[in-house]
């Protein structure tokens, strides 16, 4: 039986309900605990009064923070983690096994069950099996383990294609803060040549300019947090089913975020501070575009921490919140 139950801190949890003693349960590998059938038969003996027997797969227990022995409530039933299993499938792995009577009782669904699985001593059989019971039983429907496989491939191109839908967004999200970068270097030319004939070090105006990349980078970076978690609990909220797939932020998903918005601010922000850094200041005083570079406003947003950054930006707002914007819904497809 396949359903799902509200913790305790309204979030869903998707729940398989199987015969522990079944065959079906196998593929669901223990790699911390024990299986439900061994956990049910140490609970007769033992009396274990601290709840009925779970497992938890490995990404929802590292997202609830759960370890085996510890309780967990579905419906205000309690229940006990006796084991952690991985399958390799991320829907499975981010639910809970529990005992199908169990199952039942939660959905309210007595002596249903969502699929009933066949083992056939001879596999030759199979296209006979699937003839008769579509025939006595018109409405349902029969497939074989090499067809759920099929299915498990499709998955994995749809996060294959969702994770590379991401890395363009990254990649856009750079080209548009590299640009970003370029423009106000070249609107800034004559004060950076000022700069530098008042004594500024070619690394000096290089540290400048990544400084200003890496903020754009985190203030974006904190933008697309913001968007992506309220992207997913709205999507969570807009239905019990896609809730039950889970609405969990582990903190390395969003060191995840930061490390990647670090590296493009880096990496965005390269060649513009190198083109900056390179400017000789003759040359860059003679520019006719861009700013005058006076220099008692250069000295004056000297004086404030981050004056040059936010003075340069502020200039060119709507720019700048493009930019921002950009990176921003890069990190949030992440």
């Amino acid at each position: 039986l396949m359903t799902n139950a509200l913790l305790d801190d309204g979030a869903y949890l998707f729940l398989f309900g199987y015969d522990p003693d079944g065959f079906g349960v196998e593929h669901f590998n223990i790699i911390e605990g024990e299986a439900l059938a061994a956990a049910r038969r140490s609970q007769g003996r033992a009396r274990d009064l601290r709840g009925r027997p779970v497992l938890l797969g490995r990404r929802a227990a590292e997202s609830l923070g759960k370890g085996v022995g510890d309780s967990i409530r579905f419906e205000s039933s309690a229940f006990r983690i006796v084991g952690v299993y991985e399958t390799g499938d991320q829907f499975e792995d981010g639910a809970a096994v529990i005992p199908l009577e169990e199952a039942q009782s939660l959905a309210l669904l007595s002596r249903h069950v969502s699929m009933v699985y066949v083992q056939l001593r001879d596999l030759a059989d199979a296209d006979a099996l699937r003839a008769r019971v579509e025939r006595q039983y018109p409405e349902l429907a029969v497939s074989t383990a090499s067809e759920f496989a099929d299915q498990q491939i499709m998955f994995d191109i749809l996060d294959g294609v969702a994770m590379t839908v991401a890395g363009l967004a990254v990649v856009i999200g750079g080209v548009v803060m590299t640009n970003t970068l370029f423009m106000s270097i070249l609107e800034r030319t004559r004060e950076i040549g000022l700069l530098r004939a008042l004594g500024w070090r070619k690394r000096r105006v290089l540290a400048l300019i990544l400084g200003e990349s890496l903020i754009l980078s985190l203030l974006g970076g904190l933008l697309g947090i913001g968007l992506g978690v309220a992207a997913v609990l709205a999507v969570g909220r807009s239905s019990s089913w896609l809730g039950a797939l889970g609405t969990h932020f582990t903190s390395g998903l969003l060191v995840r975020a930061l490390v990647t918005v670090t590296l493009l601010g880096l990496v965005g922000g390269a060649y513009p501070a190198w083109r900056a850094s390179r400017l000789l200041p003759l040359e860059a005083l003679r520019y006719e575009g861009g700013s005058e570079g006076r220099a008692s406003r250069l000295q004056l947003a000297q004086r404030v921490p981050g004056g040059m950054v936010i003075r340069a930006h502020w200039r060119r707002r709507m720019r700048t919140a493009l930019a921002l914007v950009g990176i921003g819904i890069s990190i949030a497809a992440i």
